[in-house]
């Protein structure tokens, strides 16, 4: 019994490492500064619950624009979550 179990965990194991790459690749976005906010604005109208972003370049300036946005002020006034 655990023999079968162990069979199917290793027949499945590629499977889910490939679909777990494939969600990162069709998650993650490389965009250069003037896309960051472009991008940032249209994924804010279909947030569902919280924003991820991973930048080295970001720092205070790039987020007081950002937080300047009416759809950031929208989005936390509805709870949404912030994640840098």
């Amino acid at each position: 019994m655990f023999r079968d179990i162990l069979r199917r965990r290793l027949e499945k194991g590629p499977i889910l490492r490939m679909l777990r790459e494939e969600f990162f690749k069709a998650a993650t976005q490389i965009l250069d500064a003037d896309e960051f906010f472009v991008e940032l604005r249209r994924d804010l109208e279909k947030l569902n619950d919280y924003v991820l972003i991973i930048s080295p370049f970001l720092n205070r300036s790039t987020v007081e624009k950002f937080i300047s946005f009416k759809e950031v002020h929208d989005a936390l006034k509805k709870g949404k979550r912030w994640l840098l």
